[in-house]
């Protein structure tokens, strides 16, 4: 496994902020790519805003985004309020499997009250699955 920071291996940015600008592994014998990996994409803030994956098997990487997190998205306290991620639906199809929406409760801002996933129905089994969560509230 190989993280960069501020030296670039193919296309990611560097990072010079201590920021994660790549991870990169070598994929199982028998597989048709050599090395596979993400490249890191940030705010202004330093936070994670996706990891898009990539895979490699001469040259140059291809972006193919079967694995990739394309979308984080924060309030202002900084809670994530959306979260997309892709993985494999079938043998060969990859869509997005999981399209989190993240919702807190409005008199304790930071406290997480429910998540609810609007990925396409016949993908959501393949991602996270949410559950209800109740919370004693002055206990």
């Amino acid at each position: 496994m190989r993280m960069t920071y501020q030296s670039a291996d193919y296309t990611e940015t560097p990072q010079y902020n201590g920021n994660i600008a790549s991870l990169s592994w070598r994929a199982p014998l028998g597989t048709c790519r050599d090395i596979q990996g993400y490249h890191f994409s940030y705010d202004g803030v330093n936070r994670l805003r996706g990891a898009t994956f990539w895979e490699r098997s001469s040259g140059a990487p291809t972006i193919t985004d079967k694995y990739s997190e394309p979308l984080v998205n924060y309030n202002l306290n900084g809670n994530i309020t959306t979260y997309q991620r892709r993985g494999q639906t079938t043998s060969n199809t990859f869509d997005l499997i999981d399209n989190l929406v993240y919702f807190y409760d409005t008199n304790i801002p930071d406290r997480l009250i429910r998540v609810v996933d609007l990925a396409p129905v016949a993908n959501r089994p393949l991602g996270f699955t949410p559950k209800e969560v109740s919370f004693n509230i002055g206990v």
